[in-house]
């Protein structure tokens, strides 16, 4: 849904359209807003945490499927990645609908998910190695 297309578009409608209330550059100022005019608090929360998890899994399995070593890599390809979505953001707000938003909030939120989702790995990593110290050391006492 972050980069819903419809593929009737692409033959039926294709324009240009710039609209500079599409982009925000200016951080925490879309969530500020919507915090700001929503009556129903459970629409900004829902916005927020929605993008702080979206990229969590792949900060994690950037690192446990090994794509890339290190914590640097890990968060350079989340950065990375998040910057992906919102450039194909404004392509598609730009050339096939004015639907979608490119917002400096979403990189935030979204490259602060996957940096959850790096420290889970490395918490998950740090029990397993304990777990795995104390049956060792179960093991040998044993025998």
């Amino acid at each position: 849904m972050v980069t819903w297309l419809y593929i009737d578009q692409y033959f039926t409608r294709f324009y240009f359209n710039v609209s500079f209330h599409q982009i925000n550059l200016i951080p925490f100022k879309t969530l500020g807003n919507v915090y700001a005019i929503t009556e129903l608090p459970g629409v900004y929360w829902k916005q927020f945490i929605g993008n702080l998890l979206l990229l969590t899994p792949l900060g994690y399995f950037v690192l446990r499927l090994r794509i890339v070593e290190g914590a640097w890599k890990a968060f350079l390809f989340v950065f990375l990645f998040t910057m992906g979505i919102e450039c194909l953001q404004f392509i598609k707000s730009i050339f096939i609908s004015g639907g979608r938003s490119t917002d400096i909030d979403d990189v935030l939120l979204n490259t602060l998910g996957g940096l959850l989702g790096i420290a889970a790995y490395y918490i998950i990593q740090k029990i397993s190695s304990i777990k795995k110290e104390k049956q060792q050391s179960v093991q040998i006492r044993g025998s």
